[in-house]
């Protein structure tokens, strides 16, 4: 019958020590993965975005994901054509116009169920039709403003009434 010692020699453990610490040191030099967001305005309707980045969601889950704000969604869905961006954050309407004109891109999502327009006047303004003949600002005419506004004009006197709160906007 034959006898086997163990016997533990300290070159051993050295080198074992030597190749777990050797094997084990690229898991923490793994980069995040960088994925860009562009977005087409900074608006409330983006928020979940922004509470998702401040808030570390993309950080923990190894991504870095610059959200990048854009002058409109005709120039957002532009970059994400060009694939500046990996996901854009546009109109609807944009995105629609930019599939007729042959552009590759798939509808996934979106962060709001309606349109996330808010129409912002000074004290003398109570209706739209007090808007008449006067000067509106937009950040474009080919988006989801520029289509509120016509959407707007076509229909005199109307008022939008908050869901929740019953209030008059």
């Amino acid at each position: 019958m034959n006898v086997v010692r163990a016997t533990t020699r300290p070159g051993s453990i050295l080198r074992l020590l030597i190749f777990a610490v050797l094997v084990g040191s690229p898991c923490f030099a793994q980069e995040k993965v960088r994925f860009p967001i562009g977005e087409s305005s900074k608006t409330l309707s983006y928020g979940p975005l922004w509470i998702a980045s401040k808030m570390g969601f993309f950080e923990r889950e190894g991504l870095d994901v610059p959200i990048i704000t854009m002058r409109g969604s005709p120039l957002t869905i532009q970059a994400l054509t060009a694939d500046s961006i990996f996901v854009a954050n546009a109109t609807v309407d944009t995105l629609i116009g930019a599939y007729e004109r042959g552009a590759d891109l798939t509808m996934i999502g979106g962060l709001i169920n309606g349109l996330g327009l808010s129409m912002i006047g000074g004290k003398p303004y109570k209706t739209y039709a007090d808007l008449r003949g006067t000067t509106i600002g937009t950040q474009t005419l080919t988006s989801g403003t520029g289509f509120a506004l016509r959407l707007v004009h076509t229909r005199p006197m109307l008022i939008f009434v908050a869901p929740r709160s019953g209030r008059k906007r």
